[in-house]
């Protein structure tokens, strides 16, 4: 079971990687400047980078056809696969350990906001500096806050505003704008969202693309409620010079908090005020249809060449799929024949429990020599993550593809791994 959640980990980092890593490319040469799109953009790529571990279930796998041939069998022994046992349960730890880290960190820091919601001191809202869109949210709360840098808002169900103390020096109609655009947070319910996502990053502590996709999407949710004030407020230039009002606070902090109520990129919104204003509509539609296009196909790409190891009963795309007849040996099909061979790894727990025998395979050979599809034919362990070894190890084989006609071809194999314990 370790070594099947270890590779499955490193298989969805590696799709992770490569879709943040594209998408950041591709925004960049073709920036989406329009807040509505950007942000619906980065939305959806959030979404899909959370479900590409279940779209590793959309890469249904073939039943076996007909009889099979052994063609090969690998023992793998605890004397020599213990350490390997050893450090893949250590590598599930440190991720574990990771993770529970950086949540206890966010709880830690949920608790902190509670407590500068506790010290807030309410303000009653004047009308020309903001009580209209105040009163707009039932049970909204406003408070003057020495903890906080810039407004922030908290809360859903008893949703509070943070301002703070500089607020009081802004003239009303800097300080209605910014009153305005923490309502319209509320309205939106934006601040479940920053805890679900900055939930998700810690669980994935360890990979920078998850922050990537974080605070582009955060960005652009910002940007989109900037768009909001101005087209109401119909100023953006004096919108943009109450926003480096809060400029000089946005420096990085090692609070427990600072991950939900830090300053949001307002260097980025103040620049994306002038840049949105100077483009033209056939300009925003172009470059945002280029860049979904683009990343799109190669998410689609990544999750079909880098599948997940799965759950043991079948694993990595089927050769059927890939649009590759699949043969069985004999008549006039030859068999092909093993150039690399892989041990499978005897897993910690299996060692402990003495679990030995054999998993019996069956195997699709694609006709360039690598594996397809690999299926659980005859059982020795699920509990202890063995079945799945011996599925990792499979998929690493290669072969000299079998022939017919003296044109390779994808076959079906069964293949035996053998797990024996030695004193």
């Amino acid at each position: 079971m370790t070594a099947a959640l270890v590779a499955n980990a490193a298989a969805y980092s590696l799709q992770l990687g490569v879709v943040a890593a594209v998408a950041a490319g591709v925004t960049w040469a073709y920036p989406i400047r329009n807040p509505q799109r950007a942000h619906r953009f980065w939305q959806w790529l959030l979404v899909v980078a959370m479900a590409l571990p279940l779209m590793a279930l959309w890469q249904p796998g073939p039943t076996p056809d007909g009889p099979a041939m052994v063609i090969a069998s690998a023992s793998s022994s605890g004397e020599t696969d213990g350490f390997v046992a050893q450090g893949l349960t250590l590598a599930a730890q440190v991720l574990a350990a990771g993770a529970v880290a950086r949540l206890a960190w966010l709880i830690v820091g949920m608790a902190a906001v509670r407590r500068y919601v506790r010290r807030a001191v309410p303000v009653e809202v004047a009308p020309a500096r903001g009580a209209a869109a105040t009163a707009s949210v039932p049970g909204l709360t406003v408070g003057l806050s020495a903890d906080v840098r810039s407004p922030v808002t908290v809360g859903v169900v008893r949703p509070v505003v943070l301002l703070p103390v500089s607020w009081t020096d802004l003239d009303d109609e800097s300080a209605r704008a910014i009153l305005l655009h923490e309502t319209l947070h509320v309205q939106r319910r934006d601040w479940l969202r920053v805890c679900a996502e900055e939930a998700w990053c810690a669980v994935l502590w360890f990979h920078p693309g998850a922050r990537l996709l974080v605070a582009r999407l955060d960005t652009a949710r910002e940007m989109l409620v900037d768009q909001h004030v101005v087209a109401a407020l119909g100023d953006w230039r004096a919108y943009a010079r109450t926003l480096m009002a809060f400029s000089d606070t946005a420096g990085p902090s090692p609070h427990p908090a600072a991950s939900l109520i830090r300053p949001r990129h307002l260097q980025q919104r103040i620049q994306a005020l002038s840049q949105e204003a100077n483009m033209t509509r056939p300009e925003r539609r172009w470059t945002a249809g280029v860049a979904i296009a683009i990343v799109a196909a190669v998410t689609a790409g990544t999750v079909w060449a880098m599948p997940m190891p799965g759950g043991g009963a079948s694993a990595g795309p089927s050769a059927e799929t890939a649009q590759d007849q699949v043969f069985d040996i004999g008549n006039g099909v030859t068999s092909p024949r093993v150039t690399r061979e892989v041990k499978a790894d005897y897993t910690k727990a299996a060692l402990d429990a003495k679990v030995h025998g054999e998993v019996w395979l069956s195997v699709v050979v694609k006709k360039d020599g690598t594996v397809g599809d690999v299926q659980v034919r005859q059982s020795l362990d699920t509990e202890f993550g063995l079945d799945d070894a011996a599925v990792a190890a499979m998929r690493q084989w290669t072969f000299e593809p079998a022939r017919r006609d003296g044109e390779p071809v994808a076959v079906r194999v069964t293949v035996e791994m053998r797990f024996t314990l030695r004193d």
